[in-house]
């Protein structure tokens, strides 16, 4: 039974305070000036040198966490039933195995600046150590491919974006059905199910049917995702201090082309508020039914 001393566990500092530690060390242990004269491969290789340095920071801080916090399985059972009463002790394996996954779901942003087939081949090369050292702590049973492991995606313009969500929470789902398999609870209720496994009635397909609302849903939803924002209609327009919004282009009109009328406001020497009404259309309406009475 491994003995752990408590009191050596490193603190665990809140998500934001850890990346400014990780990349406060990072500004710290390495160049910080770009000189005019570097050629650029010096410049690549300088941020290169800065990224590779961050990504091993975090990798040796979260696997130092994962490594001091004890292994419920390991230590004694007063301890290990003290932890569950006070934190949860499926909670608690829920939290290292997501650091865990944390340390491994690569991702190359920017792809809209350099794609990862135009890289060089000694930034392919410190690609790949990284894939390689990533997929050397898959979990049993976990898909060991490309897709899984290094991610390319633009913030910028949302290219895979949804794919690196998908992979993070493909993985975090594996996670969880592991730890839920490896727990005595499971063994008390697999008795209970049953998967059934439906056998064809004829040799007839019948592929997946969408109804055609949901199609347009699903149309509507993406034309919504696509909108564009006024921070892109200023990118488009000369940016700030050339791009004027349009404060007249949400009013609700009969007609989307009045929106950008020019109403007057000196007519014939007149002022023309003055001869506005709120209450015009119903004066109109009392002055069509006094002439249809007159009329009759």
């Amino acid at each position: 039974m491994v003995q752990y001393n408590f009191k050596k566990i490193t603190v665990v500092p809140p998500g934001k305070d850890f990346i400014d530690i990780i990349l406060s060390r990072t500004q710290r242990q390495t160049p910080t000036v770009v000189h005019k004269g570097y050629a650029i491969n010096r410049i690549r290789q300088f941020y290169m040198r800065k990224v590779r340095y961050t990504q091993q920071n975090f990798y040796e801080k979260l696997s130092t966490i994962i490594d001091e916090f004890p292994r419920l399985d390991d230590i004694h059972p007063f301890y290990g039933d003290l932890l569950h009463v006070l934190y949860n002790k499926d909670h608690y394996k829920l939290a290292l195995g997501q650091i865990n996954t944390a340390r491994n779901i690569i991702v190359c942003n920017k792809t809209d600046l350099q794609p990862l087939d135009g890289l060089s081949e000694d930034d392919m090369k410190l690609v790949m150590e990284m894939k390689s050292e990533a997929m050397k702590t898959i979990p049993q049973g976990g898909d060991p491919s490309e897709e899984g492991v290094l991610l390319t995606m633009s913030a910028l313009t949302d290219e895979g974006v949804m794919a690196v969500k998908n992979a993070a929470c493909e993985r975090l789902l594996e996670q969880r059905v592991e730890i839920k398999m490896k727990s005595k609870k499971i063994n008390d209720c697999l008795n209970r199910f049953h998967v059934a496994m439906p056998k064809p009635r004829d040799n007839r397909d019948r592929p997946t049917c969408i109804p055609q609302a949901v199609l347009e849903a699903q149309a509507i939803a993406a034309a919504k995702e696509k909108k564009k924002l006024e921070r892109d209609l200023e990118n488009e327009n000369g940016g700030a201090g050339v791009y004027s919004a349009s404060l007249k282009k949400h009013y609700l009109l009969a007609d989307d082309e009045w929106k950008e009328d020019i109403l007057p406001e000196i007519l014939d020497g007149h002022n023309v508020a003055d001869f506005l009404d709120p209450d015009i259309l119903e004066r109109c309406e009392e002055l069509e039914r006094e002439e249809g009475l007159r009329l009759e």
